[in-house]
Formats: C-alpha cells, sequence, structure tokens
C-alpha cells in the first residue's frame, strides 16, 4: 500500500511541470547611451536597460550577469573600451560599454541620423554625409 502510496504521489509530482518555454522575439538596450559609459568605481549593470520583446508584450528589464557570458563579465573589471554581448534566450546581441578612471580621456555620445556612437574626445571619426532628395551637401562648416 506505501508503495502505491508513494507512486501516485510521484506521478503527480512529475505530472505537474505546466512551465511553457517563454519565447523571446528581439531585445533592445533602451536605457540612455549615457549609461554604457561608466567610471571603474562606480560601474553597475543594473544601470543599462533592456525592452525584452515576448510577441504579445515588451517588458522592460535590467541587465544581470548571469545575461554575459563569464569571459566578458572579467572585462568590466578593467578601464577601456569593451564589446559585451548578452545572451537572452537563443538572441544575443553585442553592446558597447566604456569603463573609465579619472586619468583617462573623455568620451561623448554622437547621435547621426538615428545611431548613436560613443566616441573618444579629440579623435577623428569618419560619418557619412547626409543626404537629402534634390539637395548638394556642400560640406561640413564650424563656427569659429
Amino acid at each position: 500500500m506505501r508503495k502505491v502510496i508513494l507512486l501516485l504521489i510521484l506521478l503527480l509530482l512529475v505530472g505537474c511541470d505546466n512551465k511553457e518555454k517563454i519565447n523571446i522575439v528581439d531585445f533592445e538596450i533602451s536605457s540612455p547611451v549615457e549609461n554604457q559609459i561608466q567610471h571603474i568605481d562606480e560601474f553597475r549593470l543594473d544601470k543599462i536597460w533592456l525592452d525584452v520583446n515576448y510577441g504579445d508584450y515588451v517588458e522592460q528589464v535590467i541587465l544581470t550577469e548571469d545575461m554575459i557570458n563569464t569571459s566578458d563579465l572579467a572585462k568590466l573589471n578593467s578601464i577601456g573600451e569593451h564589446n559585451i554581448s548578452i545572451n537572452i534566450g537563443d538572441i544575443s546581441k553585442e553592446i558597447f560599454i566604456v569603463i573609465y578612471s579619472e586619468l583617462s580621456e573623455n568620451y561623448y555620445c554622437i547621435n547621426y541620423e538615428g545611431e548613436t556612437k560613443v566616441v573618444l574626445a579629440n579623435s577623428i571619426y569618419e560619418i557619412a554625409a547626409p543626404s537629402k532628395m534634390g539637395s548638394y551637401f556642400a560640406g561640413w562648416f564650424v563656427d569659429e
């Protein structure tokens, strides 16, 4: 009798696994790009937020260590520019994170035609000339 009761309890417990697989369609960085530039002493992953698209709805989540592999996590302990892979479900994307100290250069965020880049101050970056149908681009001008 005891064996029958234990067998029934075991069958009930095994049959209670109603977890359905959550389908992640995509995710994007939703925090301001400035949060990807942090001082080494104040660096925190929870300053970086993600919008995770589940198909039916989008949820904002905080970036956590379990979304980053071990070798990329190790990069976040050192000063410099780092490409970090974020993995959520079957989707992986790279994020550019700058960790600096007082002695390092200043970084700036540039948003040009919908694309945001983190750039080092006093550096030269080539960007494409803007285009507008029926217009001619004469060049970049700086007020002096």
